[in-house]
Order: structure tokens, then C-alpha cells, then sequence
């Protein structure tokens, strides 16, 4: 693919359309999507069953490796190879983007969360739901990745997510929940050179695995280089070992303020065994502060860990479960050593559990506190295990609950299983020792799979209307229990209250949430005693499609409200009604507000026997700051603010094409004899900045005109005229042209504008530029190129 005209700066990522784009709704089951995906005017891609290479845009998708991991989106040159033995990957990019890793801990909303940076480049994100132990924070208890427009939104201007979900703070049994985001930030001065590759050897039993990683990366501030091998070697089914090292070295600009970290290693070794009677697993890993290139855990920084963990099955009934680990902070004195033993009685109704908990912690300033804890706790399922209610204590022996993480707790959980993929979930928390005092409430669902999958398959009913991911995205919402054939409903509580403070200087590692239900920490990790509502639901009918939710968060720092709606009507075939409307407000206490509104209206009418159709798509939206400063983060934090005082951004753009054939005639299949387009786009906009107004309208309006001269080829011409902003000037653009159909479904129109002008926000609709221009159309399905003699 070549496209002369195309700019760097108007070309997403990718190739990815968003759903929200052009008209939303087209009243047919299309889905629309750039292939061969370049924000340069070239790709180029040659493939062969064992081997490709391109140039064009690409993800690095090193992600096997858990220390060398690299995983980003460039624009440059791929290539990999594959065989029975051997797969190698490289890659290399200029780039002018640099890489940006967030990880946001749940707040029990569904968004806004705010991301650090703006001007996010389009499709480069990568999100994941991460649930972390509330102990180890190593420990990686599950992982979910997840799709664009299908489980969250993002405007990549204001760099922020929605999701179609509430995000707790922590997950059904009370471990930490933390959205991790991976990106692209567009804008440094300069191209910098990125590259690297992997190479895997497997042998031919396939159960030993050796490959080596090599990174280049490179932005304004600094160059590092990263080498890495891992080994995993799986001697018996029920056998794993696997160990990694790598290495980074990292030389800082010149001209940055950014220090030189020099270079640093990690390294860990697992080795995992499942038996009848016996599981264990025996890790140990160290992760020096300065190591890698921002691709890793921010938890994991500056820690060497070693521990491990067992179960023995005594009788098919009983089991010994025991943990033991040790913690270093290598930066600081501070370290952990922890171990617990207890025995597990399972049957099919009732579950027992008893044993106890050692902890001991050395503080940064060389104080130490320790735990002993008594853990006694019971599991009863009833109504034929469809309810599951659980209690769980834990107490200090002789006073001793210092450790912050482990005082004294009392929980109580109940889980209700509606299906196989929804389960209504509960638990409340009691933590109090010396040092915390804390209560963590969570009311909610359990889904799985929680991703794009499900949704797809079961949420947007595909006969329903349009009818896939593109109508789903602007006008659907993931709702969970079902009540009869047509509704849904959802609700979740989420809470964190400390009573009697936290002392700060107590916790080993202030990065991280405190584990008995305070929180404790900066970077993403909340830090403030809140209580969080939501609740929606959805309808779901023959030709109806209704979707709401109502949010509400009430925190120690501020507020939060949203409320977001949607309705999708299928009046018949090719024809639909669809809007869309959110809202939310958020304040700081003693700071800043913000507040946006949007409202979407789609109209379409294409019936296949018509020949009038049209579509229309009206948008509002409006953004507004009420005692911002320069510099400082906004009430949902985030990238600091530009504006200083109070802020108010509306428009209104309103997109309308009418397509009408006066005159058919029949040959083969109809054969259009003429065709009139019209195309109407207007606009307003209104900022306010202080006492400054800046307000305007525009109107955009084109004309198409079109005859055939035979059966073959057509002649045409083209005008648009844009009224600018205030009325005073116009501009034009014009010209004739000329359609050759040179086989059955395609069609090729050459014309020329003899007067042009440039308009971003419409040109998507109309090309309104000067000089020449060529467009080619192709309708084709698995048919089409069965006579080349590719079918096979």
C-alpha cells in the first residue's frame, strides 16, 4: 500500500477506525478497518508459510520472557521465521515515541482513570486487569487482557480510560486490583533509533526451551541496552523449571536531567512440581533498582525474594498446606521473613481450615515488628453448592500483631453462582493491630471470561442490531444477572475505611497497598479512605436496545459522579436510530472541578430497495474547569493542567449524506443511469478561557453529480463550499470527474479540483484538497478471487 498525501500526524496507528468516527451507525452488519496499517505513505509485507517481513506499523510482542519482556507498537521494519526447532523475531524502528508503563490500582468505578501523559499515540495501548497477593506482590493471581471498544474506551487527547465495567479495588477475596496500561506518547523533537529480536531453540521432545532477547531502546532522555536468556525445561508433565537473567545498562543524555542508572541485573529461577499427594513450588528472584526498561512490575524494583510453597494431601480429605519467604529491600535494611502452616479439610459441603501465620519485619530505620497469628476458618456451600458462605479469624498469640500486614482480621464472604461465567460476590473485613485500624467493604460480580469474548458472544446479541463490535462500542454496556429474556442488572460496593490511622513508617514497602484494608502509597495506589456505589442495567429486545449505569464515588479527597445511557432502535432492515449520552463531574476537595457532557445522535437509511438513502450524526460535547492551576493535576489526576482559573470547550458538529438515484435501468442487475450526492457539515464551537470567548459556526456543503455514458464508464462532477468560522469568507473546491468500472464490484473515479482547501475535521467525507486525486472501490468476498487460481 502507497498513499502520497498521507501525513504522519493525520494517520492513527494501526489502521484501527474508531467506532465513534464517521456516521456510527451504517443500518448493515460491516465492519470498518484499515488492513495494511501505516502511519508512514508505505507498507509493504512479504510472507511465506514459514517467514514474514514488513514494513509498516507493528507491535515488538516480546512478552514471553517475564524479565526481557518488550512489548511495544512502532513503525519500522519486522521481520520472523518459525520452524520445527527454531523461531527468531526482529525488529527496528526510527521513532519519535516514547514508552510510557502506568499501573492504576481500581477505584471502583468504571472511569475516568487518568493517565500521566497526553497526546497518546492512537492504538498503541495495551491494558491489562492485573490481581496481585495482598502479600506478595510477585505473586500474579490473574491477568486479564483487554480489547479496545469492547472492554474500555480511551481518548488518547485527554489521556483517559472508561471501562465497560466497574474496576474494584480489589477483587473477591480482597487481593489488590490494579489496571496496568502500556503506551505510546507522540512528540519528542527528534527520531530515535529502536531495535532488538529474540531467538527461541526447542528440541525435538519439546520439553526444553532456550532463547536469548536483545533490546535497544532508546528515547530523548537516555539509551539502554538490555540482554536476556531464559531456559524452561519441563522433564515430566507434571514438572517445570524455569530461570531467567538479564541484564540492562543504561547511559543517560547529555543534556537530560535525567540521572545515568548504570548498569543492573535481574534475575529468578521457579521450579514447579504437581503430583497426586504432593504440589510445590520453590522461586527465588532479585531485581536490582535501576534494571530494565520500564516493562516490569514497579513492585518488583530494588527486591530479592526466595520462598516456597506446598501442599501434602494426607487423606483424600485433609491436606497441609504451608508457605515460607523472604523479602530483601535492597535499596534500604528493611526485609520480611513469613511462613504459615495450617490444615485444610475439604468435603463437598464443608470446608475446614486451622493453623497459624510467623511474620517478621526489620523496618528501613532498623526497628522490627512481628506477628504471631492464630487463623481459624470455614467454607459452607449450600442449595447444591450454588451458595458459598465463608468466615475467616485470625489472632495474635501474646500481643503479637506489630506487623502491619498481619494484625489481627476478621472477614465474612458470601458468593451466589448465577451461571458458569456470573457469580455475585461479598466480603467484609476487620483488620486492627498496633499499627491499623482499618474496615474494607467489597459488594459485586465475578466474570469470567471477563473480556471481549463473552460480551461479543452473549451481551451484544448479534441479531439485534448492527450489528457487531462497532455499535456495541458506541452504544453497549457489559451488564451482568440476568432477570427473564430482556433485562440485566448489575451492582457493586466498594469501600476502604481506616479508623485508627495507618503509621506510614511501619510498612516495608510504601509502594504498595497495606494488606490489611488500609492503603498506603503514591503512584497509582490508593491512598484514601472511600466508598464507591454503581449500578446498571440493560433491556434488551427485538428491534430495542437500552443500556444505563449510574456511578458514584464519595472519597477522603474528593467526589466523583457519572451517569452514562444508550439506546439503539432497528426500525427495519437497513434503517436505525441510535443515541448515546454520558455525563461526570469531578471535585477535589478544596481544589479544582471538572465536568463533561456528550451527546451523540445517529440516523440511518439504506434499504436495499430504496433509491434514497441518507445518514446523519449529531454530536455535543462540553468540558468544563472550575479552579484549575497551571501545573497541578485535575480532580481525577492525571497529566497537570494547561489552564489556569476556570475553562469552558463546547461544539456541536452535525454530518449529513443524502445519496439519490432518480433513474435505473436493468441489464444484468441494475445499473444505475444516474446519481445525485449531497453531503451537509456544520459545526460550532465555543471556548472560554477566563474573560476571553473564542465562538464561531461553519457549514460545509458538497454536491455530486454523476451520468453514465455507457455501461462501463460515467462522467461527473464535484463542488463543496465551506463557510468559515463568523461568517465572513467562504472557501471552494471543485472540479470533474471521471468512473471506469473495469469488472463486476469495482470502481475507479479519477478526478481533478481545480480549486481546493484543507479541512481535517471533514475530509474523511469529502476530498476537498487541489489537484488530482484517484479513489478505488472493491466489494469482494471469499469468491472474488477464485478465477486467479488461488483458491487453494
Amino acid at each position: 500500500a502507497y498513499d502520497s498525501d498521507k501525513k504522519a500526524d493525520e494517520s492513527r496507528f494501526g489502521g484501527t477506525i474508531d467506532p465513534s468516527a464517521y456516521y456510527t451507525i451504517y443500518a448493515d452488519r460491516s465492519e470498518r478497518r484499515y488492513d495494511a496499517a501505516s502511519v508512514r505513505r508505505l507498507y509493504l509485507r512479504l510472507e511465506r508459510p514459514q517467514f514474514y517481513a514488513l514494513f509498516g506499523d507493528f507491535e515488538t510482542a516480546i512478552s514471553e520472557p517475564e524479565l526481557a519482556r518488550y512489548v511495544r507498537s512502532f513503525n519500522g521494519v519486522k521481520a520472523e521465521f518459525r520452524n520445527k526447532n527454531v523461531g527468531a523475531t526482529a525488529f527496528a524502528a526510527d521513532t519519535p515515541f516514547r514508552h510510557r508503563r502506568e499501573e492504576i490500582q481500581g477505584n471502583g468505578l468504571s472511569g475516568p482513570y487518568a493517565l500521566s501523559a497526553r497526546d497518546i499515540l492512537p492504538n498503541s495501548e495495551r491494558i491489562t486487569i492485573e490481581t496481585r497477593d495482598r502479600l506478595r506482590s510477585d505473586r500474579i493471581v490473574e491477568s486479564r487482557t483487554l480489547v479496545r471498544h469492547i472492554d474500555y474506551d480511551i481518548d488518547y487527547i485527554a489521556g483517559t480510560l472508561r471501562f465497560r465495567e466497574p474496576i474494584l479495588s480489589r477483587s473477591s477475596g480482597l487481593d489488590p486490583q490494579f489496571i496496568v496500561a502500556d503506551y505510546e506518547v507522540d512528540g519528542i523533537a527528534q527520531r530515535v533509533t529502536n531495535a532488538g529480536g529474540r531467538v527461541t531453540w526447542t528440541n525435538d521432545a519439546k520439553n526444553l526451551t532456550i532463547a536469548a532477547t536483545a533490546i535497544h531502546d532508546e528515547d530523548e532522555n537516555a539509551k539502554t541496552n538490555l540482554g536476556g536468556v531464559d531456559i524452561r525445561y519441563t522433564p515430566s508433565p507434571g514438572t517445570e523449571i524455569h530461570a531467567e537473567f538479564a541484564l540492562s545498562d543504561q547511559k543517560a543524555d547529555t543534556a537530560s536531567a535525567v540521572p545515568s542508572k548504570g548498569t543492573n541485573h535481574a534475575w529468578l529461577i521457579e521450579a514447579e512440581h504437581h503430583g497426586p499427594n504432593v504440589d510445590v513450588l520453590a522461586y527465588a528472584r532479585e531485581q536490582q533498582a535501576g534494571f530494565g526498561v520500564g516493562q516490569n512490575n514497579g513492585a518488583e524494583s530494588g527486591t530479592r525474594k526466595f520462598g516456597v510453597d506446598g501442599r501434602v494431601r494426607v487423606t483424600q480429605d485433609l491436606s497441609l498446606v504451608g508457605s515460607a519467604w523472604h523479602e530483601d529491600y535492597l535499596n534500604s535494611s528493611a526485609r520480611r521473613d513469613a511462613g504459615k502452616l495450617f490444615a485444610e479439610y475439604r468435603t463437598k459441603g464443608l470446608d475446614l481450615r486451622a493453623g497459624a501465620i510467623l511474620a517478621n519485619d526489620r523496618l528501613a530505620d532498623g526497628r522490627t515488628a512481628s506477628s504471631t497469628i492464630a487463623q481459624f476458618g470455614a467454607t459452607k456451600r449450600l442449595f447444591n453448592s450454588k451458595l458459598e458462605l465463608d468466615a475467616q479469624t485470625e489472632m495474635p498469640i501474646g500481643q503479637k500483631g506489630e506487623s502491619i500486614d498481619f494484625p489481627a482480621r476478621h472477614k465474612l464472604g458470601a458468593r451466589y453462582t448465577i451461571s458458569d461465567a456470573i457469580a455475585v460476590v461479598g466480603a467484609y473485613e476487620v483488620a486492627k493491630g498496633k499499627y491499623v485500624d482499618a474496615r474494607t467493604a467489597r459488594i459485586g460480580f465475578d466474570l469470567k471470561p471477563w473480556t471481549g469474548g463473552r460480551l461479543v458472544a452473549s451481551v451484544n446479541r448479534q441479531d439485534i442490531a448492527e450489528y457487531g463490535p462497532r455499535s456495541y462500542a458506541a452504544y453497549g454496556l457489559a451488564q451482568s444477572v440476568p432477570l427473564g429474556q430482556k433485562w440485566t442488572v448489575d451492582f457493586t460496593l466498594d469501600g476502604n475505611k481506616s479508623l485508627g490511622g495507618i503509621d506510614a513508617s511501619r510498612v516495608l514497602n510504601p509502594a504498595q497497598p497495606v494488606a490489611s484494608g488500609g492503603f498506603v502509597g503514591t503512584d497509582g495506589v490508593l491512598s484514601e479512605d472511600f466508598t464507591a456505589v454503581t449500578a446498571g442495567a440493560t433491556y434488551r429486545a427485538d428491534k430495542w436496545s437500552w443500556t444505563g449505569r449510574a456511578e458514584a464515588r464519595s472519597g477522603e479527597f474528593g467526589n466523583r459522579y457519572g451517569v452514562t445511557t444508550a439506546a439503539l432502535r432497528q426500525i427495519g432492515e437497513g434503517r436505525a436510530l441510535g443515541g448515546a449520552f454520558s455525563w461526570f463531574t469531578a471535585n477535589q476537595k478544596g481544589g479544582a472541578k471538572s465536568e463533561t457532557a456528550s451527546l451523540a445522535l445517529s440516523w440511518a437509511h439504506r434499504p436495499d430497495d430504496s433509491r434514497v438513502a441518507f445518514l446523519n450524526k449529531l454530536e455535543l460535547r462540553s468540558d468544563k474547569v472550575i479552579n484549575a492551576t497551571v501545573g497541578q493535576p485535575g480532580p481525577i489526576g492525571g497529566a497537570p493542567l494547561s489552564v489556569q482559573g476556570n475553562a469552558t470547550s463546547q461544539r456541536v458538529i452535525n454530518s449529513f449524506s443524502l445519496n439519490w438515484s432518480p433513474t435505473q435501468r436493468r441489464d444484468d442487475d441494475y445499473l444505475t443511469r444516474s446519481e445525485v450526492s449531497l453531503f451537509w457539515g456544520s459545526r460550532y464551537v465555543f471556548d472560554r478561557f477566563g474573560a476571553d470567548d473564542l465562538k464561531g459556526w461553519s457549514n460545509v456543503v458538497g454536491a455530486d453529480l454523476r451520468f453514465d455514458l455507457a455501461k462501463h464508464v460515467d462522467i461527473g462532477a464535484s463542488g463543496t463550499v465551506r463557510q468559515n468560522p463568523g461568517g465572513r469568507s467562504y472557501s471552494y473546491a471543485g472540479g470533474p470527474t471521471i468512473g471506469i468500472s473495469p469488472f463486476k464490484n469495482a470502481y475507479i473515479s479519477i478526478g481533478y479540483n481545480v480549486v481546493g482547501y484543507n479541512d481535517r475535521d471533514f475530509e474523511d467525507s469529502r476530498y476537498t484538497r487541489s489537484g488530482p486525486f484517484v479513489t478505488l472501490r472493491l466489494k469482494f468476498d471469499q469468491n472474488t478471487l477464485a478465477g486467479l487460481g488461488l483458491g487453494r
